[in-house]
């Protein structure tokens, strides 16, 4: 017996997780409450071709290919699941679900086949044939897609005699594809859910099951954008802080800068006053020196009482008076030799430090650039990013032969 179904994009990514037996928090998604035997999970295995990428990812290839309307009530994905019947053996359920794919993949198209996984897990083994319902438009020319279009009541009303008709072709006898749910052809999928009060309910809770999760995923992901948006925010204010203190720090080094000047400029007029004074003092040495000479033109005499001849007292005091303010002076210039020394031994330090402020400056500037490009860079799209980078990597130079090599 076979059981179709309609799906919107929203179910689509449930589905085809429990299609192929993926795991969500180390348990095998599931389709409403079957029992999966998971010693038997290995024998499960897709008809489909592999088409390179997910189903999901298919479903939206597709579904791009063709006119699709952007409604989030369009069935994208439609799904019959065939059931074995009892009349078929063991040995020949592989030739069964084989064929059974033949006869779907021919009839809807086998660039619209999503997947066919076979489960031999459950209760019963079967197959879900799932495939992206795309009819032809005749008055538009244009392929689109219309779950309604395809799967009228015609194509109800065909779909189990054909597929018994094709069976009992390649098997030589009737397999049971028939019975009393399915053999009135014209009976809608929604008429046979009508038969069952049970099944009605039991597609209706596990509807509300996929929904409920799927609400549950979108909320996750809501949850990690903004924890995202909230980081890079964090990170945003943090390097803004880090430049404000950047600058903070370059204007306090500039107004250091300008204070230094100010105080090499002091000093520099400081050394011109010592350097003044150096030269009056030899001047005032130089003018002693002449008065010196003079006294050595004075000639004493010792007389028989032992008494100095020819040195009067004003000469003696005019003597004692050179020599003390000759040491005086002698004192006084050294002292401003010392400032001299010390205020250029100052300077020199001063002029040391400007150049390691300016580099300072520098520096804080050449990081800030850097931070503002990795912000930048971490906006490129990984490609272009990666292409960038490859293009910043120093070539690599290959090392030239020794003329001898070319010689030989």
């Amino acid at each position: 017996m076979a059981h179709l179904e309609k799906y919107t994009v929203a179910a689509t990514g449930r589905l085809t997780n429990h299609y192929e037996r993926r795991k969500y928090n180390g348990e095998y998604i599931k389709f409403g409450n079957q029992n999966i035997d998971l010693s038997r999970t290995p024998q499960n295995y897709n008809l489909a071709p592999f088409r390179g990428m997910s189903q999901v990812d298919f479903i939206r290839q597709r579904t791009g290919e063709v006119k699709c309307m952007k409604r989030q009530d369009v069935n994208v994905m439609c799904s019959w699941v065939v059931t074995a019947p009892v009349g078929v053996k063991e040995n020949e359920l592989s030739e069964f679900f084989r064929e059974t794919y033949s006869f779907l993949e021919r009839r809807y198209g086998s660039r619209n086949v999503i997947s066919a996984f076979v489960h031999k897990d459950e209760v019963t083994p079967h197959v879900h044939f799932a495939f992206v319902p795309v009819v032809y438009d005749k008055k538009k020319g244009v392929y689109k897609v219309s779950a309604k279009e395809l799967i009228d009541r015609t194509d109800l009303r065909s779909f189990h005699p054909d597929l018994e008709q094709h069976l009992a072709d390649v098997f030589g006898r009737e397999l049971g594809i028939l019975n009393e749910a399915t053999k009135e052809g014209n009976r809608s999928v929604e008429d046979l859910k009508r038969g069952t009060a049970v099944e009605r309910i039991r597609d209706a809770e596990e509807m509300v099951k996929i929904a409920e999760e799927v609400y549950q995923e979108r909320i996750m992901v809501i949850r990690k954008v903004n924890e995202d948006c909230d980081r890079q925010r964090r990170e945003t204010e943090a390097i803004a802080a880090k430049l404000d203190e950047v600058n903070r720090e370059i204007e306090q080094n500039v107004q250091i800068r300008g204070k230094l000047e100010l105080e090499i400029n002091r000093l520099r007029v400081q050394v011109k006053a010592e350097q003044d004074k150096l030269e009056h003092f030899h001047n005032m040495l130089d003018g002693r020196a002449l008065s010196v000479r003079e006294m050595q033109g004075i000639q004493p005499q010792k007389t028989v009482t032992g008494t100095i001849k020819g040195i009067s007292l004003e000469d003696i005091s005019n003597l004692k008076k050179t020599g003390m303010l000759y040491r005086e002076t002698l004192e006084q210039l050294q002292y401003s030799q010392k400032r001299c020394d010390w205020f250029e031994a100052e300077i020199g330090r001063y002029r040391r430090l400007v150049p390691s402020i300016e580099e300072k400056i520098q520096a804080e500037q050449n990081m800030r650039e850097l931070q503002i490009f990795r912000k930048i860079l971490a906006g490129l799209p990984e490609p272009v990013r990666q292409e960038f980078l490859k293009f910043l990597e120093p070539a690599k130079v290959q090392p030239q032969r020794g003329r001898h090599e070319h010689e030989r």
